[in-house]
């Protein structure tokens, strides 16, 4: 039987590859102030899940992140 913790966690990990499929990794250097807004929204809930979900997680944005993104 699969426990709402695992069943829970394997949503929250579906979610987060979606974001980071779609994440705008340098929305930062955006000079509109919709499209920075964007980017930081999808930046704090990516590092939210990442903290959730744990180590799985941690290895997934490492190589979902561009070669050289510090952010």
């Amino acid at each position: 039987m699969i426990s709402v913790l695992t069943f829970n966690k394997g949503g929250k990990m579906e979610e987060l590859k979606k974001l980071l499929e779609s994440h705008d990794w340098y929305y930062m250097y955006s000079d509109d102030s919709r499209s920075y807004n964007k980017g930081r929204d999808s930046n704090d809930k990516i590092k939210q899940l990442v903290a959730e979900i744990g180590k799985e997680a941690d290895k997934l944005y490492k190589e979902s992140a561009p070669e050289g993104y510090w952010g």
